[in-house]
Order: structure tokens, then sequence, then C-alpha cells
């Protein structure tokens, strides 16, 4: 394993965490939607 996969499936963890947090507290938030959207985007590109 290199350094870019463990950091691959790390952001991965924190972004479905932080995904599964958001959609249960404040899923109705547009800002939060985006940043949401953005991050996902992001991580997209990594992999």
């Amino acid at each position: 394993m290199t350094i870019e996969d463990i950091l691959k499936e790390s952001s991965c963890i924190i972004a479905w965490r932080l995904f599964f947090i958001l959609k249960n507290d404040v899923l109705e938030d547009p800002k939060i939607l985006t940043i949401v959207k953005i991050t996902n985007l992001l991580i997209l590109k990594i992999e």
C-alpha cells in the first residue's frame, strides 16, 4: 500500500462519516449540501 492508497481510503471513510452525520442533521441546508457535493467531487478526482 502506498501513502496515496491510505489517503484515498481514509478520505473516503471521513467523507462517508461526514455525509451520514450531515444527512441525519442538516440535509435541508443548501450550504452544507454544496459542501458535501464539492467534497465528493474532490474525492472522485483524487481516485
